[in-house]
């Protein structure tokens, strides 16, 4: 992952950049079904940026984000990884009151000017979906966190479709192969179990 020309060159004159983290989860509202977009930044305070085009209001975590090291390797291996949040309301509010699981989620790296604060880029750094969202009591004095667990996209092609699984599909790929000829019999004959024929 590269920084764009006026943040490479804000380095290369060997100045500060200030790097903040923006989460984005597309949930899904509980009671309607539609999309309910939130983000969750590194920042102190909420804040709207423009991110791949599209103005995004991200809550301030006051720091209290954990972001794990992504590793970025060749190929189509699904990337695993936590993020552990602060308990602030909106992120509560994010795991508690909507739907995230298996819902779209992205993870921007943003630079600043430390200087003056300005945006200099922002750049991807993950893109995939929320496998969970466990809700863990801490222990007594224990610091209260909220976890997303998220795998890359590349899961997807992980996941085998019904459409390659009947015997039809099967016969057109590959003509006489009658692997999965009764695999469809079970969606379609009764059990037998336990009565009488």
């Amino acid at each position: 992952m590269t920084w764009n020309a006026l943040t490479q060159a804000h380095l290369d004159a060997g100045k500060n950049i200030d790097q903040r983290w923006l989460i984005w989860v597309v949930a899904e509202n509980k009671s309607t079904g539609a999309a309910a977009p939130m983000g969750l930044w590194t920042g102190g305070m909420s804040r709207t940026l423009t991110v791949e085009g599209e103005a995004r209001l991200y809550h301030g975590a006051q720091g209290g984000i954990e972001i794990p090291s992504w590793r970025h390797s060749p190929g189509t291996a699904a990337l695993e990884e936590q993020i552990v949040f602060a308990v602030t309301p909106e992120a509560e509010t994010l795991v508690r009151n909507y739907h995230v699981r298996y819902r779209p989620v992205q993870v921007h790296l943003a630079a600043f000017d430390p200087a003056n604060g300005d945006l200099l880029d922002i750049r991807r750094e993950f893109e995939g979906v929320v496998t969970a969202a466990p809700q863990v009591s801490p222990p007594i004095n224990g610091v209260a966190t909220l976890t997303l667990s998220v795998m890359s996209s590349a899961f997807a092609g992980m996941i085998t479709t019904n459409a390659m699984k009947s015997d039809q599909s099967q016969q057109q790929r590959a003509p006489g192969d009658r692997f999965r000829r009764y695999g469809d019999a079970g969606t379609h004959a009764s059990d037998p179990w336990g009565t009488s024929k």
